[in-house]
């Protein structure tokens, strides 16, 4: 992927982290005037939610190494 890829990727992710976080402090459900009742997402989803996304942004800003080089000797 390409370094300006990653770039948008990152910011799209640090984005929904910071929805996902707002979500955590508004109320469960909300009923209307009418009776209506909508029901958002429990904490536990957001909560798995937030965990998905935090593992996507430490696994783009520490990606693995490439090359592993290896020292060895005879214990000389």
């Amino acid at each position: 992927m390409a370094d300006s890829d990653t770039a948008a990727v990152l910011c799209a992710l640090l984005a929904t982290r910071a929805d996902l976080i707002a979500q955590m402090s508004a109320p469960q459900s909300i009923t209307d005037q009418n009776g209506e009742q909508v029901a958002y997402r429990t904490t536990n989803q957001i909560q798995a939610a937030l965990f998905t996304v935090n593992s996507e942004i430490a696994r783009l800003t520490n990606p693995k190494p490439n090359t592993i080089r290896f020292r060895t000797s005879k214990g000389l």
